[in-house]
C-alpha cells in the first residue's frame, strides 16, 4: 500500500506508521497489546483462532517469521522472547540483560530481513535505553546505548548495503551491520 492510498483510507491526521507488507499468500496475521495477549488471526476465517498468553506489549515489538513469533514486552524481566506459532509455547528468552530495574524496557524488536536474517535487533525506553543484536539463535550479538528511548526499528539487508534504522524520540540512528566495529 502506498503512503498516499494509505491516507486515503486514514482521512483524520495520524501519527507516522507504516503499514504491514504481507506476502500474498498469507493468512495468519498476529496482533498485540496492553492485555498481555498475542492473538493469531486467520483471515479465511475473519477471527482469531489462538491465543498466547504473557507478553505484555507496548509498541512495535511484535514480528512473525516462519513460525516463530518475536515479542518484546515493556517490563524488565524477560521482555524479549520468542514463541512458537503453531503451539503457542514459549521457545527462549533472549538475554536482554538490565543492569538495574527499569534500565530498558522492549518498546520495538524486528526480524532481521533480507542478508540481515540471521538477526534479531531490539531497543526500548527506561532509565538506559538502547537498542541490542542478537543472532538468530539468541546470543547477544552488540548493544548500543541511545540518549532517547527507541519507539520503532527496522532492518535493510541487501548485497551491498546492511543498515539497521532505529528511530527514537529525539534522533534516528542508521548503524551500519557491514563493517566490522
Amino acid at each position: 500500500v502506498s503512503v498516499s492510498r494509505f491516507r486515503q483510507h486514514c482521512p483524520k491526521p495520524t501519527p507516522p506508521l507504516v503499514p504491514p507488507s504481507l506476502p500474498a499468500r498469507a493468512q495468519l496475521l498476529v496482533s498485540a497489546g496492553w492485555d498481555h495477549t498475542i492473538q493469531v488471526w486467520d483471515a479465511r476465517l475473519n477471527r482469531s483462532v489462538r491465543s498466547i498468553f504473557g507478553p505484555y506489549m507496548c509498541g512495535d515489538a511484535l514480528d512473525l517469521r516462519g513460525g516463530k513469533v518475536l515479542a518484546g514486552s515493556w517490563r524488565h524481566t524477560n521482555p524479549l522472547e520468542l514463541w512458537d506459532l503453531g503451539s503457542s509455547q514459549l521457545l527462549t528468552r533472549l538475554p536482554f540483560y538490565q543492569p538495574e530495574q527499569d534500565a530498558c524496557k522492549v518498546y520495538a524488536a524486528k526480524f532481521g530481513r533480507g542478508t540481515l536474517d540471521k538477526f534479531i535487533v531490539a531497543g526500548g525506553s527506561g532509565s538506559t535505553p538502547c537498542m541490542k543484536v542478537f543472532s538468530e539463535n539468541g546470543e547477544l550479538l552488540g548493544t548500543q546505548l541511545l540518549s532517547s528511548p527507541c519507539y520503532s526499528l527496522d532492518t535493510v539487508g541487501l548485497s551491498d548495503a546492511r543498515l539497521v534504522s532505529v528511530c527514537c524520540s529525539a534522533e534516528v540512528h542508521v548503524l551500519d551491520m557491514s563493517k566490522p566495529s
